[in-house]
């Protein structure tokens, strides 16, 4: 076929030539579904946006949570929330879904109460405050070392810390990027830990 660029091409100007000139097609390419679709929306009304890991980070400098498809025409932007820096930390060691639900009980959740009756549109959000995973209720009895890598994190200076979903990476949110850098490095001389740096999309 000639390469993927020759391939766009290709269906380009068949759109031209079998539908007419007032067709015009703006595409995405990408390494996922989602960034490419993304692409699609940029440069139009015919132009041609790839997307890679070299610039992603520029893209997404460019362009708002709203425009990504799928979640964007949902969300309704909150302006107030601090822009926070993520240390993600695996302790290279997995945890099984189903038992982690089929130990947990639900007369122990917290979360709901605690962040039910929240109005976004009134006040200002401190996310730490409301950082909450009911199945930590469980993980944390049976995996001790969800509970040494959360409380590594908060002495390091996390504004908060939690697992993610039923296990067993944890999270640490960092205002500074400098600081949440300082984190990463320091704890990558770990040998059990696998560490990721990332920021938040919002």
């Amino acid at each position: 076929f000639g390469g993927r660029f020759k391939i766009i091409e290709t269906i380009k100007k068949r759109i031209r030539d079998e539908i007419g000139e007032y067709v015009t097609v703006s595409v995405g390419l990408s390494y996922n579904k989602l960034l490419a679709k993304l692409g699609s929306g940029m440069n139009k009304p015919n132009g041609l946006t790839v997307i890679s890991e070299k610039n992603l980070e520029e893209i997404y400098s460019k362009v708002e949570l709203t425009d990504f498809c799928g979640i964007g025409e949902k969300i309704k932007l909150f302006n107030n929330l601090k822009k926070f820096y993520l240390v993600l930390i695996f302790p290279n060691f997995s945890i099984s879904t189903s038992e982690i639900y089929k130990n947990f009980n639900l007369r122990l959740t917290k979360c709901r109460k605690k962040n039910y009756n929240y109005i976004f549109d009134k006040l200002k959000f401190n996310v730490t405050d409301y950082l909450c995973n009911d199945l930590e209720t469980v993980t944390e009895n049976k995996y001790p070392d969800i509970v040494k890598i959360k409380d590594t994190l908060l002495s390091l200076g996390a504004e908060g810390a939690l697992m993610s979903g039923s296990g067993s990476t944890v999270f640490g949110l960092f205002s500074s990027l400098k600081e949440a850098k300082n984190v990463y490095e320091s704890l990558s001389k770990k040998d059990n830990w696998q560490l990721f740096l990332a920021h938040l999309l919002i």
